[in-house]
């Protein structure tokens, strides 16, 4: 969308260019003005679009995936920590990893009965 926005912009900005090599009439302050409403105009429309995506409500589906991926990353967390402890035995970092597994786990679990 954000493409599209710029490519609409430019073809209305071309319409009346400004400063066009061998077009003398480019050099008029109506051609600035109109190029510099584009851009103004273009810069606009990216923010509001900008805007409107991070103000969009997540879907559940969207939601589903997330929670997936938070899942999947505890449950390796504690997967990787038992395979640390099997050859190294329990030490600082074992303990970290283990307890950080378990806290997304929970986090995550809580999020889901919610």
């Amino acid at each position: 969308m954000k493409d599209l926005i710029k490519k609409t912009c430019r073809e209305v900005a071309n319409e009346r260019p400004y400063k066009q090599a061998g077009n003398a009439d480019s050099y008029s302050s109506y051609n600035e003005g109109w190029s510099d409403a584009c851009d103004i105009l273009e810069q606009r429309l990216i923010e509001q679009l900008l805007t409107t995506e991070a103000e969009t409500p997540p879907t559940e589906m969207q939601i589903l995936k997330w929670q997936n991926k938070a899942l999947v990353e505890a449950l390796q967390y504690l997967v990787d920590t038992k395979e640390r402890k099997d050859t190294i035995g329990k030490d600082s970092i074992y303990m970290a990893r283990k307890d950080l597994g378990w806290r997304k786990a929970k986090l995550l679990l809580n999020d889901i009965k919610d």
